[in-house]
């Protein structure tokens, strides 16, 4: 299946959108107000207890919350409902309708979305795992976690995008692959939009 660029951005963004969930997921409940704090402010927020932050991850009414980002991911499958297999969208909704406020719940969620999006056609595959990727890194960075295992998993989805013509994101690729910084980093996921638009 060749996707059209507009299909391939919708899972790229829903592999981000899991990924991001599972990634807050498995650190909920926070219990230390220190460690909650740090956690949030890596992402911008102001959250000053771990009490106030794990209300804040399962609430439907804050737009960062984790429910709500798998509310947006269920826009993207919506989205998706003309390329992915009857099959496919009928239990990635049923998986996504039937959520609940719990974060093992979420984790095993975006686990079973995962499952069925990897049995779809190799360019979902392939979409979906760069978006995965791509959420990491942003995580990782902010982190300031080692990024020398997953510069190797993107080296291959890049070399997989170029296989397809997308080869000028290339050296954006290999400066951000020398220079781990947020401006490489920036750079190189805003080219990846404008592939998407082209």
């Amino acid at each position: 299946m060749v996707l059209l660029n507009s299909s391939a951005h919708q899972i790229y963004w829903l592999g981000r959108y899991l990924m991001r969930v599972k990634f807050a997921a498995s650190h909920l409940p926070f219990t230390q107000d220190e460690k909650a704090t740090k956690f949030a402010a890596a992402f911008g927020l102001v959250i000053e207890n771990a009490e106030l932050l794990n209300h804040y991850m399962l609430d439907k009414k804050q737009t960062f919350s984790l429910l709500n980002q798998f509310i947006i991911a269920k826009d993207n499958i919506q989205e998706l409902r003309g390329i992915l297999s009857s099959k496919a969208y009928a239990e990635l909704n049923h998986v996504i309708n039937t959520l609940q406020a719990q974060p093992e719940i979420l984790r095993k969620a975006v686990e079973q979305c995962t499952q069925i999006l990897e049995v779809e056609s190799e360019d979902v595959c392939l979409f979906l795992h760069l978006g995965q990727k791509i959420e990491q890194f942003d995580i990782e960075l902010r982190f300031g976690q080692d990024l020398s295992a997953l510069v190797l998993e993107l080296d291959i989805l890049v070399k997989r995008l170029a296989d397809l013509g997308w080869e000028t994101i290339d050296q954006n690729w290999q400066v951000l692959k020398q220079q781990l910084t947020w401006d490489a980093y920036y750079t190189f996921t805003q080219q990846l939009e404008n592939m998407f638009e082209v």
